[in-house]
């Protein structure tokens, strides 16, 4: 549900293009992840297209695209340039191998549709470079 007064908007399939700058620039995502039980937290650093299992639960996160400088359009979104003006993930988590959440997370920005689950927050932190 939009919050009042804003309109239901329709969701939009916008293709993902990484800029061969941006993909030759940036490798990986480092990303915090707290354990809500344990009152703990673990930085991750995950490969862009690669996946890493939690401990302690059946998720496993994976890093589809990372742009540095994300820019969304109405056909698309992009990164804008190769500079970390504006990092996004987009990331997937599994659970028991199933895909229950795919989205977005930004780093400057990490209340803007988070990851909600009862176990654990996922952050991102930013990108890593070659």
């Amino acid at each position: 549900m939009p919050p009042a007064g804003m309109p239901d908007m329709p969701k939009v399939d916008r293709k993902i293009i990484v800029p061969k700058e941006v993909s030759s620039k940036w490798k990986a995502v480092k990303l915090t992840i707290d354990d809500k039980a344990a009152k703990s937290s673990k930085e991750y650093t995950i490969n862009v297209g690669g996946q890493q299992a939690l401990p302690n639960t059946k998720l496993t996160v994976k890093v589809v695209a990372f742009l540095p400088d994300f820019r969304m359009g109405e056909q698309d979104i992009t990164s804008a340039s190769d500079k970390p003006n504006n990092p996004a993930a987009q990331i997937a988590v599994l659970e028991g191998g199933k895909e229950i959440w795919k989205g977005w997370l930004y780093s400057m920005h990490p209340g803007i549709h988070p990851f909600q689950h009862e176990k654990i927050n996922i952050t991102l932190n930013g990108g890593v470079s070659k």
